[in-house]
């Protein structure tokens, strides 16, 4: 069995201790598995705008399929405003949300929390019946 040392810990561990890191060129993980974490942790600390951004990034790609530019032309598009209430999200250090069909796996169009909320849920199994609800009370 091949060993490592890492060399934040300066202890020598399997060579399955040590995670791969797609950000390196090599692939190789310098750090052992619980080193890493702290790093990271350290890391994001010391940059939280790049951590915010580069976690953006990899949430839009692989929830939804797009890149940071599709979503700033979606953006720009609705005028950063909510494609159902006109309103620009108003919860701080947040962004519009990419509300999308769940059974298609196809996004539609940039949502404020609170009206993606109500989409979710009206597209849950209860949808229905609360749309009877609000019918039945649309008139009194």
């Amino acid at each position: 069995m091949a060993i490592k040392r890492c060399p934040m810990c300066s202890v020598e561990k399997p060579l399955d201790a040590f995670s791969k890191c797609i950000t390196r060129y090599d692939g190789k993980q310098p750090y052992c598995k619980p080193c890493f974490r702290v790093y990271k942790r350290e890391w994001r600390a010391k940059n939280p705008e790049k951590a915010t951004r580069m976690y953006r990034r990899q949430n839009l790609r692989f929830c939804f399929g797009l890149s940071l530019d599709d979503y700033d032309t979606m953006l720009l598009a609705q005028s950063g405003l909510c494609a159902i209430c006109k309103r620009p999200e108003i919860i701080p250090h947040s962004s519009l949300s990419v509300d999308h069909n769940h059974m298609t796996k196809t996004n539609r169009e940039l949502l404020c929390r609170g009206c993606n909320s109500v989409m979710g849920y009206l597209e849950g199994p209860y949808g229905q019946s609360a749309m009877a609800y609000l019918a039945r009370w649309s008139g009194k």
